[in-house]
């Protein structure tokens, strides 16, 4: 799914994030309230953060599981969250993938950016949901 999305470079550049930055990885792993979506076999489908408590944070679904209702079942625990905590709005950091889904999820776009990592251009999406 990601190539269709994003330039070889690109995709690569990611794969190798959290070996390339496995320190850095890990120490944002164990901020805020992570949940793992995981299969009756043990496999893991997907995983989101709530880091702070007003913002949702790597959020990713493997492919093969794409448009299957992880990433909305992962999303909407992390916003019960940030709900049972009294916040009034969550924002987060959309890739060009996960832009749709946000925006299904009742987020709007505020702002749009150029993000360089590793000398990798990437158009990232800020995003906000205000609750009523």
């Amino acid at each position: 799914m990601g190539k269709k999305q994003y330039t070889e470079q690109q995709v690569q550049m990611w794969a190798d994030y959290p070996v390339q930055y496995f320190d850095e990885f890990t120490t944002m792993l164990s901020n805020g309230d992570t949940y793992v979506a995981i299969s009756d076999c043990g496999e893991i489908l997907g995983f989101g953060q709530l880091y702070p408590t007003d913002y949702v944070t790597l959020l990713y679904v493997l492919p093969e599981f794409s448009r299957a209702g992880v990433g909305t079942t992962i999303y909407k625990q992390l916003e019960n969250i940030a709900q049972d905590n009294q916040q009034k709005c969550l924002s987060v950091t959309a890739s060009k993938i996960s832009k749709r889904l946000f925006e299904k999820l009742g987020f709007e776009v505020i702002d749009t950016e150029i993000s360089l990592r590793n000398g990798i251009e990437f158009e990232r999406y800020n995003m906000v949901k205000i609750f009523i």
